[in-house]
C-alpha cells in the first residue's frame, strides 16, 4: 500500500460513489485489509485509465477468484483501489461506478489467480487461518 495519505471521496458507500445525499451503507473497513492484499498481489497499475474494467467488473472478478465465497460491494472495491493508490474516473456524472488505471486482467490471468487462491486457501485452512472470514 502507498505511504501517501489517501482521503476517500465524499459520498463513497457500499453502493459506490453516490451523487447527492448518500443512501448506501458505510464501507466495511474490516474487509478492506483483505481486498488491499488481493489488489497489491494481483493487480498492476498503468499510466492511463483502463476502459476494459469498471468497479463492478473488478468486484465480480474478485468474487469469482474466491469462488463466490465472499461478497464485495462496489464501494469496497473502489475504496480498496483508492487506498492502493490507483487513480479513478467516474463512468458518468451520475454513475456510482468508476474505472481505474489498472492493467487489463485476461481470462487466462484470472484462472491463474483463482488457482493460486485455491491453493493458498487450502494451505491457510490447514494452518488454522481463514481468508475473508
Amino acid at each position: 500500500m502507498t505511504n501517501k495519505k489517501i482521503i476517500l471521496p465524499d459520498g463513497l458507500t457500499h453502493k459506490g460513489l453516490e451523487v447527492g445525499i448518500p443512501t448506501g451503507k458505510p464501507i466495511d473497513l474490516d474487509k478492506l485489509e483483505y481486498l488491499i492484499e488481493f489488489i497489491e498481489t494481483y493487480f498492476k497499475p498503468r499510466l492511463s485509465i483502463c476502459y476494459n474494467h469498471s468497479s463492478p467488473g473488478l468486484k465480480h472478478l474478485v468474487e469469482r477468484c474466491f469462488n463466490y465465497d465472499i461478497y464485495v460491494s462496489n464501494g469496497e472495491i473502489i475504496a480498496a483501489m483508492l487506498l492502493c493508490g490507483y487513480q479513478y474516473v467516474k463512468i458518468s456524472a451520475n454513475s456510482t461506478n468508476c474505472r481505474f488505471n489498472v492493467c487489463r486482467i485476461s481470462k487466462k490471468k484470472e484462472k491463474i489467480i483463482m488457482s493460486e487462491i485455491l491453493h493458498s486457501k487450502k494451505k491457510k485452512k490447514k494452518h488454522g487461518k481463514q481468508l475473508f472470514n
